[in-house]
C-alpha cells in the first residue's frame, strides 16, 4: 500500500525577518523524515534557525514557567 506523504513545517522566529512567523509568516515545508526531524535548518532570508511548531509551544511554556535549562546557565556564566 502506498504511504502517504508527509510534509514538516518550520518557522523563522526572528521579528527582524521579513519571512519570520511575526511578518510573512513564512513556512518552509520539508519532508517528514528523522534526518530532517534532527537535523537543523536555518531561513534563508536571515540565516536564523527554524523551528517547529511543537518546539515553538514547548518554548512559550518553559517561559511560562520560567524554567532555566542549568546546563545553558553553567555555558554562559
Amino acid at each position: 500500500m502506498k504511504q502517504p506523504f508527509k510534509l514538516y513545517y518550520l518557522y523563522c522566529m526572528n521579528e527582524q525577518c521579513a519571512e519570520s512567523v511575526y511578518n510573512f509568516m513564512s513556512e518552509l515545508q520539508i519532508p517528514y523524515a528523522s534526518k530532517n526531524l534532527i537535523g537543523t535548518c536555518f531561513c534563508p532570508c536571515c540565516n536564523q534557525l527554524l523551528i517547529s511548531a511543537a518546539e515553538a509551544a514547548i518554548n512559550a511554556e518553559m517561559e511560562e514557567a520560567d524554567y532555566k535549562d542549568p546546563f545553558r546557565t553553567y555555558l554562559f556564566n
